[in-house]
């Protein structure tokens, strides 16, 4: 018995070191969908950079549903003048999910992050608070 037990626990050891760093950081996120186009999701999460200072948006495209490519950015906004650098995720296509990229978002009413998800033949885009994207 002690031999099975030994045995499942090396395994389970292995298992996790086998796991590629890139999932263990995906799985690591819970992600809001921020909107969708043709099936693909722009997802976000937020982290704190520091007690006040701006919020870390991470985003990314998840077009495992997919059913053409799609491609999605993001800015952070004050009275609709950009703050900052823009993301832009490139084309992802069906299947794919992006890799991840950060906005910095600054804290307060006067802020806004803008996000934008496209396609080809259409595109969608939302403005709003940092405040409904759930926390990674």
């Amino acid at each position: 018995m002690r031999t099975l037990s030994g045995a499942a626990a090396a395994a389970a050891l292995a298992l996790t070191l086998t796991v590629p760093a890139g999932a263990a950081q995906a799985r690591g996120n819970d992600w809001t969908r921020v909107t969708t186009l043709d099936h693909a999701r722009l997802q976000a999460c937020r982290d704190a950079t520091t007690k006040d200072g701006p919020w870390k948006i991470r985003l990314r495209v998840n077009a495992k549903r997919a059913t053409t490519a799609v491609k999605a950015s993001a800015e952070a906004q004050k009275q609709g003048e950009q703050v900052g650098r823009t993301w832009r995720s490139g084309w992802i296509r069906p299947g794919q999910v992006s890799t991840i990229g950060t906005v910095r978002l600054p804290r307060g009413s006067a802020y806004q992050l803008e996000t934008q998800l496209e396609s080809h033949s259409s595109g969608v885009g939302v403005v709003g608070s940092g405040r409904r994207i759930g926390r990674c």
